[in-house]
């Protein structure tokens, strides 16, 4: 039998109340703190669902995606040994099957997951 493995995933969602827009991983200040990936490598956890927001990454055109947060997280994971599962949270498919293949820092990465 295998051992069970701990499986993580940060808060992601951008919630719109009318005309006010809350964005969770700045509320919980996780989009300044690169080291949150340390401590949750820490914590035995070898699978983590990881937000690449489209709101974030290319909030006007497909045309003028910036890849830079998504990337040094991405990468850090990798040198922590930690497999994300990277979530595409848009309402358009086509945007999203567009940038899956598209982060610079996932091409090669046997255990990324991308839905």
């Amino acid at each position: 039998m295998r051992p069970v493995e701990m499986w993580g995933g940060i808060e992601c969602s951008i919630c719109r109340v009318g005309d006010d827009y809350s964005d969770q991983v700045n509320r919980s200040g996780h989009r300044t703190r690169l080291e949150d990936l340390d401590r949750i490598a820490e914590l035995g956890i070898r699978k983590l669902r990881y937000p690449v927001l489209w709101e974030q990454v290319a909030p006007q055109s497909l045309n003028h995606p910036n890849w830079s947060w998504p990337d040094e997280r991405l990468n850090r994971l990798r040198e922590l040994n930690v497999d994300p599962i990277v979530g595409w949270y848009t309402t358009a498919a086509a945007r999203a099957t567009r940038l899956s293949t598209s982060i610079p820092s996932t091409q090669d990465w046997p255990g990324l997951r991308v839905w």
